[in-house]
Formats: structure tokens, C-alpha cells, sequence
């Protein structure tokens, strides 16, 4: 039988919606990184591949990507970074980028919460769906029975199963953003929507809720991205 609690509170620095302090500092700070790393590396491909399969791989959309392996300079990688956070600006008439603080204290939290073996927690499932979708509501666990090729072998006509740990992120839809909302439609109105996680001794992989994600990721758009050229 699965247990159920709600999340009475959020750690302040993943606290969904709020406007983060100090906001000023973080792309300033940023785009320091940035300049350095295209410096020290070279050719840009190289650097924007490994800022592509760190934490911000959750952010990323399709056509970004595709935008992104395109590059092969500095000032390349520097004007798409330019493009990509003003993109996710909410509001272009200050200089701050919220959600760029956010992000940084959404995947130090995701480190400190859901590293599993090598793998820092922001690369995880359950680290990816904190960076979009902020802290959950409602925190399940459950456990269910799932096709196996190892184990005994089952009486005939039997499928072999075993029995594997769940754990389920529920979130209300009011509790997510309005761009969200938009995307997801009516039919997602009116009820809990929810993430699932099987828990393995080692690893934690994502089994229901990918959309979600994927939809999420492009909620945080103010103006998409160009099209690629024919």
C-alpha cells in the first residue's frame, strides 16, 4: 500500500513563482562564466556540446538543439546564450533574468537531493523535474509489480514479475504556472497531475509524466526560436 504526504512547505531557494532576490547578480556572474569557458576551450563546438548535456539538457527545446550543434565558434555559443535566456525573460524591461537565479538554485538543490552513484543530481529524472516543475505538492510512494527476465521461473503461462519501489510527484494545476496551464489543455483541468519515478537500488528513472516535462520546458518560452533555415 502506498503512503501519502503533502509538502507543507518549500526550501525558500525552490520556493515556485517567487521573484528570487539579488536577481542582478546571477548574469552578471553568468556571462563571466560564459567568457571564460569560450576562451579556455576551443573550438566552440566542443563548449557548447558539454553546456548542452549539463543541467540545462531539461530547458533545452528540439529546434535549440538542433540550432546549438550548429555552432563551432565562441561568439557563436555566446550570442545563442544571449538569445536562448532572453528568450525565457519574463520581463525584458529590467536587467535582471529571474529565471536564470532560479535555475541555479533549482539544480544546486537537485545536487544536494538526488545524486545517484556518478551522476550529480541535476542530470537525474527526479533532478530534472525539480528544475521544471519546482517541488511537489503531494509526495507518494507505492509499489507495483513490473515484467522481469531474471528471477524464478513462473509457472506456465505466467509472466515473471517482480516488485518495484514507485515514488509519485502530484502536483494541483494551480499550482503551476499559467503558461503551463495553456499548454496543457482542458483535459488536464480540474486534477491532480502527477510524475512517476521507479526507484531502483542505483538509479531513478522517470516511467510516467515525460510529457509533462517536455511541455513545461517549452512553458518557459516568451518568443520562440527562429526557425532553422531551409
Amino acid at each position: 500500500m502506498g503512503r501519502s504526504r503533502r509538502l507543507r512547505s518549500r526550501p525558500p531557494s525552490t520556493e515556485r513563482g517567487a521573484a528570487p532576490r539579488g536577481g542582478g547578480r546571477w548574469p552578471l556572474l553568468a556571462a563571466a562564466a560564459l567568457a571564460a569557458a569560450c576562451a579556455a576551450v576551443a573550438p566552440g563546438s566542443e563548449t557548447a556540446r558539454a553546456w548542452s548535456e549539463g543541467p540545462v539538457r531539461w530547458l533545452l527545446l528540439p529546434e535549440e538543439l538542433e540550432e546549438l550543434h550548429a555552432i563551432r565558434g565562441g561568439p557563436e555559443l555566446s550570442q545563442f546564450l544571449r538569445a536562448f535566456w532572453s528568450r525565457r525573460d519574463d520581463d525584458p524591461s529590467t536587467p535582471e533574468i529571474p529565471i536564470t537565479q532560479l535555475y541555479a538554485e533549482r539544480v544546486a538543490a537537485a545536487d544536494r537531493l538526488y545524486a545517484e552513484d556518478d551522476v550529480r543530481g541535476s542530470l537525474t529524472d527526479r533532478g530534472g523535474t525539480l528544475l521544471l516543475l519546482g517541488p511537489p505538492t503531494m509526495l507518494r510512494t507505492a509499489q507495483r509489480r513490473s515484467p522481469t527476465w531474471s528471477g524464478a521461473k513462473p509457472p506456465p503461462g505466467a509472466r515473471p514479475t517482480r516488485l518495484v519501489a514507485l515514488e509519485i510527484w502530484g502536483y494541483r494545476p494551480e499550482d503551476l504556472s499559467p503558461a503551463l496551464r495553456g499548454l496543457m489543455g482542458v483535459e488536464w483541468e480540474a486534477r491532480e497531475v502527477a510524475v512517476t519515478f521507479q526507484i531502483g537500488a542505483r538509479h531513478t528513472r522517470l516511467i510516467e509524466g515525460r510529457d509533462l516535462l517536455l511541455l513545461a520546458a517549452r512553458s518557459l518560452i516568451r518568443d520562440p526560436p527562429p526557425a532553422p533555415p531551409e
